[in-house]
């Protein structure tokens, strides 16, 4: 996994979107020592954050950009796209289309991964509930299984 996280150092890379999964992404990056540039960039200012971006202060590589939206994103390597972020925002697209790798945590996490046997568990009702059968299924048939969420 390592030698799979260099292609982030010494990279610009922005987070469009400080939620609860670009939040999670940010700390991964960090736990594994990616030298990158980080910009966040957020809607909400440093109120609706609340002690979101607290723990973020002490590092001088990442930058934080609120009520911000209309920004050149085309100056970065990468984009990680939080789900709440518009992604046919024209400053997206412009990125997109001068080359910028748009992703998401979601995407990297299937990159990143081990075995590309995922089984992805969406809805509104009872995802936990069918996420555990399907996991007591598959490990009571014999085969190694990990059961995760959010």
């Amino acid at each position: 996994m390592q030698e799979k996280l260099l292609k982030f150092n010494n990279k610009k890379i922005a987070f469009l979107g400080l939620g609860i999964e670009n939040l999670a992404l940010l700390e991964f990056f960090l736990q594994n020592k990616t030298s990158g540039d980080f910009h966040i960039y957020d809607s909400r200012d440093s109120r609706g954050l609340g002690e979101r971006f607290a723990s973020f202060k002490k590092h001088t590589n990442i930058k934080l950009h609120l009520s911000k939206n209309d920004n050149d994103f085309s100056v970065y390597d990468f984009i990680f796209r939080s789900p709440g972020f518009p992604l046919f925002q024209e400053n997206v697209l412009l990125a997109k289309a001068r080359g910028v790798a748009i992703s998401s945590a979601m995407k990297l996490f299937f990159e990143l991964s081990p075995s590309k046997n995922i089984v992805g568990v969406t809805g509104s009702k009872g995802k936990g509930t069918t996420s555990s059968l399907i996991h007591a299924i598959l490990t009571q048939a014999g085969h190694k299984s990990f059961l995760g969420g959010n």
